[in-house]
């Protein structure tokens, strides 16, 4: 006979909970770790370094979706059309921000395809993977904790943690060489972003809505 969900115990729903979220998060760290020590041996194989970034995603992508089959946890995902629809008339403002932002940066300069096809890494498939993990799997599972469902101005602690995480992801960038001063611009820009899709998949348990300004921000950060 099958336990009911109300009938397990806290502290087993809590050290689920937890498990299920820095296991996560470590073989998201551990598969990025890995991932960038070789891009020094692949340092005149640009076309080669794009292939395994790629890789990387659709590993880490894979892996949330397996542990979701399998119910840790089995995170809401929500409608892409409804998110599209709903509030076109901002993702069209946040467009064109974007666009605007891009193109003062040089982004729609003259570049190698090998660019613009790392440009499109970062802004359709990161922002997916990114989401699902960080604000589907990881959000959701310390959520369900004990500590999850406490609430700090209307953000549940989940919520708050997880963007922490995701900003503190980007010290990874060290790795690549770039200089401090703008990984920690990277580190304190994705906090904002990361509370604000956070939220907002605390209110709608909709992760497209999250998933487009991820985009948008990636693109404008280009």
């Amino acid at each position: 006979m099958f336990a009911s969900e109300t009938s397990i115990a806290p502290d087993i729903v809590d050290r689920g909970g937890w498990i299920d979220a820095i296991s996560l998060y470590a073989f998201f760290l551990v598969l990025n770790v890995v991932g960038n020590a070789t891009y020094r041996f692949e340092a005149h194989a640009p076309w080669l370094q794009l292939g395994q970034s790629i890789l990387i995603l659709f590993i880490t992508l894979a892996a949330v979706a397996i542990q979701r089959r399998r119910g840790h946890p089995r995170f809401a995902i929500g409608s892409l059309w409804d998110a599209s629809r709903r509030l076109w008339w901002l993702w069209l403002i946040a467009l064109g921000i974007a666009l605007f932002t891009a193109n003062m940066q040089g982004t729609f300069a003259s570049h190698s395809v090998l660019w613009y096809l790392w440009l499109a890494t970062g802004v359709a498939l990161a922002s997916v993977t990114e989401e699902f993990l960080f604000r589907g799997a990881i959000q959701t599972s310390i959520n369900s904790t004990s500590l999850g469902r406490r609430t700090f101005l209307s953000f549940r602690f989940g919520t708050l943690i997880s963007a922490f995480l995701f900003s503190c992801s980007h010290f990874l960038l060290l790795m690549d060489r770039v200089a401090l001063s703008r990984v920690l611009f990277e580190v304190l820009s994705a906090l904002p972003l990361a509370l604000v899709t956070g939220y907002i998949y605390q209110r709608t348990s909709n992760l497209w809505y999250g998933t487009i300004l991820h985009a948008l921000g990636n693109l404008g950060g280009a």
